[in-house]
């Protein structure tokens, strides 16, 4: 059998625009849409067809995220998309703050293969510091919910909790490890990084940066539970020459336009052009040619942001 020509992609779709938390640590939250970064509205099933059907002709397609820098279980219509998603044959996953939940039985109906829900603490005072206008109770209800219905209509859906670790968020991982075992949600937890790309630029001085650091950016950097200068100069002396985010994924914002990657900003620095209208290749070849990425990849940020288990030992409680 002849092998397949279409090269592989993963591909983040951003069916709903912005989200209801600021987080600091997030462009939605450190950038408050100064400039315009981010398309709103809502994402219907006509464009989001036409996509998958361009995506499945052109690519091997991995998987498709309906989120990038948004929280996707707002739009009212979210569960015709996952089945739209499904319909292709392809793997529909989310990933959503989960402070409000309208219709879970109508969510795990349409059946998402992942969802998963990202916490920061336990406590309303740990978990707000990182979930800016979150409550963590909340959100424990909507995960209740979501169990139920799964376990009520028998939904093949992995639930799942990634917990982002800060320095001052540790105590909080045990109690919110067995809240969420005990719901059957997987429980993974990660160390919480700072983003965009633009500002990590911005805090290692690099003319690239197109955003300025902010007071905010330096409190949460220093409360990131790995150095993010140390955990910098580690990658930038092991860092493979490629990037998963520019190579391996495609990222779409709401309006159907492509951005750089899903580490960057959707500002019109980082537009690559209307997804319909450009081949694969077209796409690929504008994407390569971009200063930043090569910005980026100077500084070991690519690397940084793809493979945090690989800076555990420069990790600090």
């Amino acid at each position: 059998m002849a092998e397949d020509p279409r090269p592989p992609f993963d591909f983040y779709v951003d069916v709903f625009g912005f989200c209801n938390l600021r987080c600091p640590s997030c462009p939605v939250g450190n950038l408050d849409d100064i400039g315009g970064h981010f398309a709103k509205g809502l994402m219907g099933p006509t464009l989001l067809d036409a996509i998958l059907a361009k995506a499945n002709r052109e690519c091997r397609v991995g998987s498709i995220s309906l989120f990038n820098w948004s929280e996707p279980v707002l739009h009212p219509g979210l569960p015709a998309l996952i089945r739209l998603v499904r319909a292709y044959g392809n793997r529909a996953e989310l990933s959503a703050n989960l402070n409000r939940l309208t219709d879970p039985d109508a969510l795990m109906t349409a059946a998402p293969h992942v969802l998963r829900v990202s916490i920061s603490g336990f406590r309303q005072e740990v978990y707000a510091q990182a979930h800016r206008h979150g409550d963590i109770e909340a959100v424990k209800r909507n995960m209740e919910r979501l169990a139920a219905a799964r376990d009520r209509i028998g939904a093949d859906v992995a639930l799942q909790v990634l917990f982002h670790r800060y320095r001052y968020n540790r105590e909080d991982e045990a109690p919110a490890r067995a809240f969420s075992e005990a719901l059957g949600f997987e429980f993974m937890a990660t160390w919480a990084m700072h983003q965009p790309v633009e500002k990590i630029l911005a805090l290692l001085g690099d003319p690239a940066a197109t955003i300025a650091p902010s007071a905010d950016d330096h409190a949460v950097v220093s409360n990131l539970s790995i150095d993010l200068h140390q955990a910098l100069a580690w990658a930038r002396a092991v860092a493979p020459n490629d990037c998963r985010l520019l190579e391996r994924q495609i990222v779409i914002d709401v309006v159907g336009d492509v951005f750089l990657c899903c580490g960057t900003t959707n500002s019109t620095h980082n537009r690559i052009g209307a997804y319909l209208d450009l081949g694969i290749a077209e796409i690929q070849a504008r994407r390569h040619a971009r200063t930043l990425c090569r910005a980026c990849m100077g500084h070991g940020v690519h690397h940084y942001l793809q493979h945090q288990a690989d800076f555990s030992a420069l990790a600090v409680d």
